[in-house]
């Protein structure tokens, strides 16, 4: 497996983990995922902008953009 189908894989396993189903999705996940795991404000923005530019990526490629 490369490292670009490990990258859809993990973000796949954070939307089974943290993820509803309804619209805003990635704003939803970015902001569970940064709560989770960042130890301040700081690191909560750059953790939460950091997957919204992922997830987006993901969807461009899962969705055919």
């Amino acid at each position: 497996m490369n490292s670009f189908d490990e990258l859809l894989h993990y973000i796949i396993a954070l939307d089974a983990l943290f993820g509803e189903r309804k619209k805003g999705i990635s704003e939803l996940l970015s902001s569970r995922l940064a709560l989770a795991l960042g130890k301040d404000q700081n690191e909560r923005d750059m953790i939460n902008a950091n997957f919204k530019r992922l997830y987006n990526f993901r969807c461009d490629i899962v969705h055919g953009s």
